[in-house]
């Protein structure tokens, strides 16, 4: 193969991959739930959205009240993040506990749009133009405030944290980080945690896994994983121990 011909392969296929394109923009929209008050909307993304692969993140309004940036930065999901720097549209979900109509949660309006400028700030870089340069807070401009927080504020490890991400941004050439909340009215069970389970357990009852027929049984997965070449770690298997021997690991 001459090196005209690798240039063009596959990048994941050659040592010479093409220049990175200008973004994906095909790439499927992700929903995430937020603890706890998002799952009251759990059966409308599932039966009427039909979202059946919903997954759950937590953005505490406590701690946006606070202005406790670190803390919401170390628990920023994983799965929010990757799916962000990798072109995908974000929506999360929650309602309001003090609105009586169509409030907007902290964790959306506050949280949700700091992790956003956060991550652009430490994926595209403090003074690129693709840094958000307006970010509306109730109507007022807070982009040039969240610079300083993240300049002197958030702590050197919270923002390597995020940096972790900056290679997958590079490699899909991503320019936008789509991030949406979305709202309804408010709930009316705040702090109930009894009735949000409850809700949890009544929309796995009545649509139990998308095509529960379709799903390989935990057994028949297992046998899977081994045809593939994987296997689930046990470390009561003898396997196991004689693996950690034969590389002459030290136990702990």
């Amino acid at each position: 193969m001459n090196r005209a011909k690798r240039i063009d392969a596959h990048p994941l296929q050659s040592k010479y991959p093409q220049k990175r394109t200008s973004g994906i923009f095909n790439m499927p929209p992700k929903h995430f739930i937020n603890l706890t008050n998002g799952i009251e909307t759990l059966r409308v993304v599932r039966e009427d959205l039909e979202v059946q692969d919903a997954m759950f993140l937590r953005i505490q309004s406590s701690l946006c009240e606070r202005g406790a940036y670190d803390k919401i930065l170390m628990e920023t999901d994983h799965n929010l993040l990757l799916h962000l720097a990798t072109g995908h549209p974000c929506y999360v979900y929650d309602l309001a506990s003090r609105s009586k109509r169509y409030g907007v949660p902290r964790a959306i309006w506050y949280g949700l749009e700091f992790i956003k400028y956060a991550c652009g700030y430490c994926w595209f870089g403090s003074e690129s133009e693709l840094l958000q340069s307006e970010v509306l807070l109730r109507g007022k401009n807070v982009a040039g405030e969240w610079w300083k927080v993240m300049r002197h504020t958030v702590s050197k490890p919270v923002k390597q944290r995020l940096k972790y991400y900056s290679e997958f941004v590079e490699e899909l050439g991503v320019q936008e980080l789509r991030a949406y909340g979305v709202v309804g009215r408010a709930t009316e069970y705040d702090g109930c945690k009894e009735i949000y389970a409850k809700m949890v357990r009544d929309s796995y009852e009545l649509n139990p896994s998308a095509a529960a027929d379709e799903q390989p049984s935990n057994d028949e997965f297992r046998l899977r994983l081994e045809e593939s070449g994987l296997r689930v770690f046990d470390h009561t298997d003898p396997f196991e121990h004689n693996l950690r021997e034969s590389a002459k690991m030290k136990p702990l």
